[in-house]
């Protein structure tokens, strides 16, 4: 199927996604992305080692209320918390992403655990957010078995 409408493409691609990994039995999903900080918050140069923010969606925040705290890992979006004014606004703060939150917002509908996984880098293409991303996942049992990882 050729589809001339990028958005209507991704949203179907991510609703049939979630169905795909519903039906293998996955656990949980986590969700590897990057964006630009929107006000160069955390990182101002390559020079500085970038950070790791997490994200999760109702059905892992039901379970593991403290996973921010207990992961030692800060929230995606903890800056907004006190003007927050709608569920998942803190997705608004992603650009250049891709089709990342329009992922993350589609498993939200559903049971599956979600955690997205964001790094902020100041450009596109910035090998040391990349590096860090290997270090991230080398180093954390965030992911456990049935866990599919999407980048």
């Amino acid at each position: 199927m050729i589809c001339r409408s990028g958005a209507s493409c991704i949203r179907s691609f991510c609703e049939e996604f979630v169905v795909f990994v519903q039906n293998q039995g996955f656990a949980n999903v986590a969700i590897l992305t990057a964006t630009g900080s929107p006000v160069s918050r955390e990182r101002t140069s390559c020079r500085q080692i970038p950070e790791v923010f997490a994200y999760c969606n109702d059905a892992l925040l039901k379970t593991q209320p403290e996973y921010y705290k207990n992961n030692g890992i800060r929230k995606f979006g903890w800056w907004i918390e006190e003007v927050k004014k709608r569920p998942l606004q803190e997705l608004s703060q992603m650009i250049g992403e891709g089709w990342a939150s329009r992922l993350f917002k589609a498993f939200n509908k559903t049971s599956i655990q979600t955690s997205m996984f964001v790094i902020f880098t100041p450009s596109r293409i910035d090998f040391v957010g990349g590096y860090v991303f290997y270090n991230f996942m080398k180093q954390r049992t965030l992911f456990g078995n049935g866990t599919a990882a999407l980048t």
